[in-house]
């Protein structure tokens, strides 16, 4: 299963986050990012009990502009706007996936260009196959995080890689 984009679709990736800054606000438009391993897909039907209707992760431009990232400014939690375009590269290459069973989320932890604060993106998994509206599996979230909190909640399974 392919899990990374292309460095042609990480480049266009790049420019779309770009336009989206630009912009200053969200349309309701997404843009994919990379994509679940299959040990992903597994762990989380085994653990979820429903399989994802695709392995696709797709970022709401609503992430990058909106209420959530005017929060997370204000905490000095935000990522910076390269550390938006380098998602689908650390998603490829660097990344930790947790299955969070409260909420029956994805969460991955990427490194971030502020070496002491990784990256944490939550997934919202789309299992409702065959629903045109949700097709994708969509970052409900991403910012950075302290990774010994994240380490503390027993809410958070690792997957570990075959």
């Amino acid at each position: 299963m392919k899990t990374a984009l292309s460095e042609q679709s990480a480049t266009r990736f790049g420019r779309w986050v770009d336009d989206v800054l630009a912009a200053g606000r969200g349309r309701g438009l997404h843009a994919i990012v990379g994509a679940m391993t299959q040990r992903e897909v597994s762990h989380y039907t085994g653990a979820a009990g429903v399989a994802p209707a695709t392995a696709e992760i797709a970022v709401e431009d609503r992430l990058l502009v909106g209420r959530k990232a005017d929060r997370h400014a204000r905490e000095a939690s935000a990522l910076t706007p390269d550390e938006r375009k380098r998602l689908p590269l650390a998603l490829a290459n660097e990344r930790r996936s947790y299955f969070d069973r409260l909420e029956k989320k994805m969460i991955y932890v990427l490194p971030s260009l502020d070496a002491d604060r990784p990256v944490k993106i939550a997934v919202q998994v789309d299992v409702s196959a065959g629903h045109p509206k949700r097709a994708l599996n969509i970052a409900r979230a991403g910012h950075k995080i302290n990774v010994q909190a994240l380490a503390a909640r027993t809410r958070y399974e690792p997957i570990e890689e075959a």
